[in-house]
């Protein structure tokens, strides 16, 4: 009579520590964020309170992601994922830590762009949030750089809606370059979600070209997170 000897199921196993460890980052995240940045955040009644939308922001610092789910409500935070480049994130621990702080997934900035485009879609079509930075690098000097399509491609073939966000304050405290955050007054502003709608029935009726329909999304996320600097 044999006996089953039971396996170790590391991936599950890492999984469930990252996920045990990421709550108890998010616990504490109001600690830090109020007493050493000093977060002020405003527009949250502009959010959907739940399902799949699209975290859009200006992109100055690596602080910007942690910002925004600083900024969201627990229950939204803990369901985000954020985009984030392989470049950049992809080494072990680098990808580990990104994972834990901001449920990051990496994903190709150049190369399988289609891939990367269907891992992020994945997240949207489960009804989760997502966090996309448009300018796909930061900004050396706080401003906005050109938009990428990604977000409006992502928001046309889901239906998912749009949030403008601007963050100031994280380029005086860690801009590009800098490893090491310095205490400075942040703001998350968060404004009323852009419906696709009409362009994906745009789309669908032949009035207007899909690439047509995708640089009149950007262009209006862009003027969205532009208003909200001013």
């Amino acid at each position: 009579m044999g006996f089953a000897i039971p396996t170790f199921d590391q991936f599950a196993f890492r999984e469930q520590t990252e996920q045990a460890l990421r709550q108890l980052w998010f616990g504490g995240r109001q600690i830090w964020w109020h007493s050493y940045w000093d977060l002020q955040v405003s527009g949250l009644a502009n959010l959907p309170t739940s399902g799949p939308m699209l975290l859009c922001s200006n992109h100055t610092s690596h602080l910007d992601a942690p910002a925004i789910l600083a900024a969201l409500p627990g229950k939204i935070a803990l369901q985000t994922a954020t985009a984030a480049a392989r470049d950049v994130f992809g080494a072990r621990i680098k990808r580990t830590v990104s994972r834990i702080t901001t449920n990051a997934l990496c994903v190709e900035r150049r190369g399988d762009f289609a891939g990367g485009l269907r891992v992020l879609e994945n997240v949207l079509r489960a009804g989760r949030p997502l966090i996309l930075f448009p300018e796909g690098r930061r900004s050396q000097d706080g401003g906005l750089l050109p938009f990428k399509c990604g977000a409006a491609m992502l928001a046309i073939r889901t239906g998912a809606p749009l949030i403008p966000i601007h963050i100031t304050g994280l380029h005086e405290s860690m801009p590009r370059g800098q490893h090491l955050p310095l205490p400075s007054d942040v703001s998350v502003r968060f404004a009323r979600p852009i419906d696709v709608t009409k362009y994906q029935e745009a789309i669908e009726s032949g009035e207007t070209e899909r690439r047509d329909a995708y640089e009149r999304v950007t262009e209006e996320l862009r003027e969205g997170i532009d208003r909200l600097s001013d």
